[in-house]
């Protein structure tokens, strides 16, 4: 008996395993081109949110110092407000609130 059939059925389930590898690698490449942009999009999305949040806690924060602020000048009402201290809280507040602006304003970077 020979093997002669055997060779060719094993020549052939190579050959089909061969074709299907090839396509598979094709049809990886086309998906990977059609998602390209869309995860572009996802990472530029992402550093607008990030930029959205990083702004919002600036804002958050300048908040704070002049909300504290008014809980000092309530306190202390003699305090005047153009001492030192007080300055330095709206300085760091107007700091704050510029940051913020300059942040949510900022372009995503490409990475």
């Amino acid at each position: 008996m020979s093997d002669l059939p055997r060779k060719m059925f094993l020549a052939e389930t190579a050959a089909v395993r061969e074709h299907l590898a090839e396509q598979e690698q094709q049809a990886t490449a086309k998906a990977e081109a059609a998602l390209a942009p869309l995860k572009a999009k996802a990472r530029e999305l992402e550093a607008r949110r990030l930029a959205e949040h990083r702004a919002a806690v600036l804002r958050e924060a300048a908040d704070a110092l002049d909300a504290g602020m008014e809980r000092f000048f309530s306190e202390w009402p003699d305090e005047p407000r153009n001492s030192p201290y007080a300055l330095g809280q709206r300085d760091a507040a107007n700091a704050l609130r510029r940051m913020a602006d300059e942040t949510a304003t900022e372009t995503p970077k490409e990475q």
